[in-house]
């Protein structure tokens, strides 16, 4: 339901107007059988997590906020991308799956970056850096969801993120508790 205008309430159909607006719940066919147990949304951007750990996101691409690099293929197949007048990737409108992060417990989505956290407790992201949101120590934006490795999370078992604007949280115990 709400704003639909990247394609982030799941609708391929009406994604990319500016007055793409969903008033009632809508399925998201490519979800249906998945065994969904989590959903975030972000500004433009959402994701899913199946019971086994598979993370699906869909929506506004063109910040890297899904952590996927997407083929030449697949950009060029209209039912999966949907380009900008300019002809440049702009939205994904089917949940694909994030590579390469293993099993994923938890997801956050921000307005232009995303927070995984995998089943072996360690935290992925990707999208826009540009205010260190993404942990990794600099304000480089990141394309492909990659592991966070600072110093603050070392000895941590994480369980947890929050995302907003540019900013992000993620928690949980150290590995001694």
């Amino acid at each position: 339901m709400g704003a639909n205008s990247f394609g982030q309430a799941g609708d391929a159909r009406t994604a990319g107007g500016d007055t793409a607006f969903l008033l009632s719940p809508t399925k998201i066919d490519d979800l249906c059988q998945k065994g969904v147990v989590l959903l975030d949304g972000g500004a433009h951007h959402s994701a899913a997590i199946t019971a086994k750990g598979q993370c699906l996101v869909w929506g506004r691409m063109d910040a890297s906020q899904l952590g996927v690099a997407f083929t030449q293929d697949s950009v060029q197949d209209t039912s999966v991308i949907r380009c900008d007048d300019r002809g440049k990737p702009r939205i994904c409108l089917r949940p694909t799956t994030v590579p390469n992060i293993g099993q994923v417990t938890y997801v956050a989505c921000g307005t232009d970056h995303s927070i995984f956290i995998g089943k072996t407790g360690s935290a992925h992201s990707a999208g826009f850096g540009f205010q260190g949101q993404l942990g990794h120590g600099s304000n480089d934006d990141i394309n492909v969801a990659q592991r966070i490795t600072a110093k603050a999370v070392k000895d941590k078992v994480l369980t947890r993120a929050g995302a907003g604007g540019n900013v992000s949280i993620i928690a949980g115990p150290s590995k001694n508790d």
